[in-house]
């Protein structure tokens, strides 16, 4: 399914079918209806075309290139380098610029009358220039369908700006410039231009100026640096065009299409050829007037707490939601588009767990919501990425890397966000599970059957599939700007943002008692809740599992935070928890919090290399005691590559089980390289059975402990037993490369002689 706006059926059926709301969700309300409406919706394709867009207060002329030439030749558009353009120009443009400005994205060739045929002309009332805007750009397309390393540059973005517009004159021409006003646009800080937008036109008479806003994609820069390989693949602007306006909410949107193609393809490659493009698709926005409430109040960090901060004011603010001026009694409304029937109901008791968790500490329901039916033309209008509305997406189109993302938008001085999206690669993850969860159900028939070694077979087999699919997912980064100056970022690539398309824990089979049904919907419910934690300001909290139920997991007692990431054996099993609430509470009420140490984030997680990140962070672990799932970790490596308790040679590897034994181990090695410096901080380790009293043996007792897990002797006896000298030489190769692992893994923690096993039964070591 294509995500594009097709504007005839768009006219023709919306006033007839906008009443249609799919699922479990709200109806809409008439004000609803009236919010998305394509009765200001311009598509190019018509080079004739000639609208007038706007509302009361703002209107805003569309042209096709035809029209703009045609009005050009009858004088009724001056041409930008006549008198009378200049005329006009002179009384409001600024003092003369040069054409060549190093953050110019209009510096493509000369400037000419002659626009892109398939290209629309934007006109603008000249008196708003200088006027205080909101400015920025969301990727909302990418054409490449297939490839998920281009997949992940949708939702990339220039974070808003609070801009004004001025007009200067060029050695030969005039532009617009966009400056940043910065906090204040009553006072800018300097008049340096964010990008200069040529001007091709002036309506003398009705004061408008046109503009070609194609300008805006033709700077668009794009480097993709490739995993283990210094060459970077450099995608250069080949043409651009503006394709789609749209004007609602008190915002001008529009869509620049920027055809790029890589310099490696064909470094001569004429203009117009077949070469293979990739077009990338930004949508633009101006807000005339500002959706901030000048009441705001401002909210600084706290500890015990993690909120995504602000990034231009003077001091890092809380960035969350102003209810009292959107939503004052709905909350802030979500439009979710192409989840399939069989999971609304878990994407709908996540929103409804926010609204009736958070209600007694906000006051009022968080959210609104709407699923919107396959045939609802409203599809084609609400578009994730368009700042006007807030859109939870099934992506049909893109592939990425990521699981789910959260992102949103807001001012950079106050913190106050304004927009925000979910997006959920909903067909790859329902792909890698149903694997996933088929073949443990295989496995455990084999088993029951008494089929032990073939169900590991099948078992090893289709890990090592899902594992290559996974590995194999993204092997390039990107960096993107548009001229010099503005950098967009790539939310796809920011670990605070991302939740991971599938755990590592492969290894792991399916919990007891649990559906295919039963578990995706409890797995959809731990990734909406989580990604909705990340539109209401929330980052990752890595300590949430520390907060555990003793015990056998349940639901909602793995974790005392729904900002959690946690394996497959107990994600399903997530709901928001103590933390979420004390967060918010905070963020949104100013409630101070009254634990300051269930709290770590992605810049925490332990390591074995700095001894100031506590071993009890990371993103790895998983219920109230983190040291003996590590060790469970261990054990269960061991059991696979030995096949223990089985004759059979084993089908297991240690490349196979890599991540997991390197996880495990740095899970372990990490208490014993922190404990001196963090180990006061620790609240679920000294106080277990046979662990040490002092920070100074923590380093001793790791060693132990990982050294019986290796060098039990029963592990060279279970080599012994196996029914063949090819069993017995796998299982020996195994238990030796595991060994060696180990050694790899901890060499900055412990010495190869540290690790050395000195009982040997069979001459393994």
């Amino acid at each position: 399914m294509k995500q594009e706006v097709r504007g005839s059926r768009v006219f023709a059926v919306f006033a007839a079918s906008v009443a249609l709301a799919a699922g479990a969700g709200c109806t809409p309300s008439a004000q609803d209806k009236d919010l998305v409406t394509a009765a200001n919706l311009v598509q190019a394709g018509d080079p004739n075309l000639v609208r007038t867009i706007g509302d009361a207060k703002y209107a805003f002329t569309v042209l096709g290139a035809d029209a703009f030439e045609a009005k050009i030749a009858s004088g009724e558009i001056d041409h930008i380098n006549s008198e009378k353009a200049s005329e006009t120009m002179s009384s409001v443009a600024g003092s003369r610029r040069s054409r060549t400005r190093p953050n110019s994205a209009t510096d493509t060739g000369t400037t000419t009358t002659r626009t892109r045929s398939n290209s629309l002309v934007f006109g603008m009332p000249l008196n708003l220039l200088k006027t205080p805007m909101v400015f920025g750009s969301v990727v909302t397309q990418v054409s490449d369908q297939n490839s998920v390393d281009l997949g992940g540059l949708k939702m990339a973005d220039i974070p808003p700006f609070q801009v004004i517009l001025t007009a200067h004159q060029t050695r030969d021409s005039y532009i617009v410039s966009v400056v940043d006003c910065g906090a204040d646009c009553s006072n800018p800080p300097s008049s340096e231009s964010l990008i200069d937008i040529p001007v091709t036109g002036v309506d003398s008479r009705k004061k408008v100026i046109y503009m070609d806003l194609a300008a805006l994609g033709s700077g668009l820069d794009l480097t993709a640096i490739r995993q283990g390989d210094p060459a970077l693949e450099q995608f250069k602007s080949k043409s651009s065009q503006t394709v789609r306006f749209d004007y609602s909410d008190n915002t001008l949107v529009f869509d620049v299409e920027a055809h790029l193609v890589s310099s490696t393809a064909s470094p001569a490659t004429p203009e117009g050829s077949n070469a293979s493009e990739t077009v990338i698709t930004n949508r633009w926005y101006f807000k005339p007037e500002t959706p901030f409430n000048p009441s705001f109040t401002t909210r600084k960090a706290a500890p015990g707490v993690g909120f995504f901060m602000t990034e231009k004011s003077p001091e890092p603010l809380v960035q969350r939601w102003d209810f009292d001026l959107r939503g004052k009694k709905t909350g802030i409304k979500y439009y979710i588009k192409h989840v399939p029937k069989e999971y609304q109901a878990a994407f709908k008791g996540s929103f409804d767990e926010w609204n009736n968790k958070l209600l007694p500490i906000i006051g009022k329901k968080v959210f609104k919501y709407e699923f919107l039916s396959e045939d609802d033309p409203r599809n084609d209008l609400l578009v994730a990425g368009d700042v006007r509305y807030n859109v939870l997406e099934w992506d049909l189109v893109n592939k990425a890397s990521y699981g789910g993302l959260g992102p949103s938008l807001a001012n950079q001085y106050t913190g106050e966000i304004f927009h925000a999206n979910v997006l959920i690669q909903g067909p790859t993850i329902i792909d890698l599970y149903t694997k996933w969860f088929n073949v443990n159900q295989s496995a455990a028939t084999l088993r029951a059957e008494g089929r032990t070694s073939e169900a590991e077979t099948l078992l090893a087999k289709t890990d090592r599939e899902l594992r290559s699919t996974v590995q194999g997912l993204s092997s390039r980064t990107f960096r993107m700007k548009l001229g010099n100056s503005l950098q967009l970022r790539i939310r796809s690539q920011e670990p605070t943002l991302e939740d991971p398309l599938m755990s590592k824990d492969g290894f792991d089979p399916v919990p007891a008692g649990y559906s295919y049904k039963t578990y995706m919907s409890g797995y959809f419910h731990d990734m909406v809740t989580h990604e909705l934690g990340h539109d209401l300001g929330l980052r990752h909290n890595f300590r949430g599992n520390l907060g555990a139920v003793e015990g056998e997991p349940t639901v909602g007692g793995v974790s005392r935070s729904i900002m959690e990431y946690l394996g497959r054996g107990y994600r399903h099993l997530d709901h928001l928890g103590e933390y979420d609430l004390m967060a918010i509470a905070y963020g949104y009420t100013g409630a101070i919090p009254k634990h300051t140490d269930w709290f770590c984030t992605d810049e925490d997680s332990a390591n074995l290399t700095d001894s100031s990140k506590s071993a009890e962070c990371s993103s790895n672990d998983a219920t109230d005691d983190p040291f003996s799932y590590y060790q469970g970790r261990l054990t269960r490596a061991l059991d696979l590559v030995l096949a223990r308790g089985q004759s059979s040679t084993p089908d297991w590897t240690v490349d196979d089980l890599a991540d997991q034994v390197s996880i495990a181990l740095v899970g372990l090695g990490s208490y014993a390289v922190s404990a001196e410096q963090t180990s006061s901080g620790w609240t679920n380790f000294f106080n277990k059975e046979d662990r040490p009293s002092h920070a100074t043996d923590v380093k001793g007792y790791v060693l132990s402990k990982v050294k019986a897990a290796i060098c039990d002797p029963s592990l060279d006896t279970e080599v012994a037993a196996k029914d063949s000298d090819d069993a017995r030489n796998k299982a020996k190769a195994n238990l030796l490369a595991l060994r060696s692992k180990v050694a790899e893994v901890l060499k900055p923690v412990y010495s190869s002689t540290d690790l050395k096993c000195s009982a040997v039964t069979i001459g393994l070591m």
